[in-house]
């Protein structure tokens, strides 16, 4: 989401809005005040935070979601799920804004699919193939019918195409490319529909050796570097038991994100937000061997 609105900003000579802490603190709608005080015409969010956003929404004066400026909200990186969406497109853009859901990645450095205006928008759909996107949907048995699910593929290459993982070039084959030869497989369950509208699922399995920890609910600060992964379709593991036990035993902590490395010679690193101090506060500890 963040590449694509500042390449957008830059290449419309817009202007690119920035705050520094969590989404939802000090008061559940602070981004929502936030776009409406700047008068954001557009506006990006995760689905993660507007589940979050639903829990308390009753709470929530209608006055404080008027969006009087936005043309439009940009999503991307889980699924949503119907309740949430419905929740934004009606609650908040009174019917009238739309949800511009898009999938792609990092390693993709572009959209594998997106929503267009021109197209029409269906819920909770990520509308249709960009352009440049030979995209397709495989099983292992072959082609998916219409409204099944199967694996999001690209079969060809685009121009921001990554090429390997630095270091580690085999694992960048076993990745992406280990059931079809020369077919990236991205790792998403995806369908598509009668009318050519295509709606992710979640992923299909753990592709990066990535392991997330958020124990509890994400109440205070620091919540965006969680809430961001936790939802349908997030990269989402289980750190080792002594990792979790460390993780709690220091005051404070909201959660932490260890990146395992293949090599016993590599660093592990622990990434940890803070719900301490007036600010969100990112820490990170690096130990060489066992933590």
């Amino acid at each position: 989401m963040s590449a694509w609105i500042i390449a957008s900003t830059l290449i419309n000579s817009a202007t690119l809005v920035c705050y520094s802490g969590a989404p939802n603190f000090p008061n559940p709608t602070r981004i929502f005040d936030f776009a409406r005080r700047h008068q954001l015409t557009a506006l990006g969010l995760s689905p993660s935070l507007i589940r979050g956003m639903m829990v308390g929404s009753q709470q929530i004066e209608p006055a404080e979601l008027q969006l009087p400026n936005l043309q439009a909200f940009g999503s991307s990186g889980e699924p949503w799920t119907e309740q949430a969406w419905w929740w934004l497109f009606e609650e908040v853009g009174c019917r009238d804004i739309p949800i511009v859901n898009f999938t792609g990645g990092t390693e993709v450095a572009a959209c594998f699919l997106s929503v267009s205006l021109l197209q029409g928008i269906k819920p909770l759909s990520v509308g249709s193939p960009c352009w440049g996107m030979d995209v397709d949907i495989w099983s292992t048995s072959g082609h998916v019918n219409p409204g099944a699910e199967g694996e999001l593929v690209c079969k060809t290459p685009w121009p921001s195409m990554a090429r390997t993982v630095w270091g580690d070039h085999q694992r960048f084959l076993d990745t992406y490319f280990d059931t079809w030869p020369d077919v990236w497989r991205h790792g998403d369950r995806a369908s598509r529909d009668d009318d050519g509208f295509w709606t992710l699922h979640g992923r299909l399995r753990r592709r990066h050796e990535h392991c997330w920890q958020a124990p509890g609910a994400c109440r205070g600060r620091g919540c965006r570097s969680f809430l961001s992964r936790s939802g349908a379709g997030g990269r989402r593991g289980r750190s080792p038991p002594n990792k979790r036990r460390v993780n709690r035993t220091i005051r404070g902590l909201n959660g932490s994100h260890r990146v395992k490395r293949n090599s016993s010679r590599d660093r592990r690193v622990h990434s940890c937000v803070s719900r301490l101090g007036p600010r969100e506060s990112v820490h990170s500890v690096s130990r060489r061997g066992r933590c």
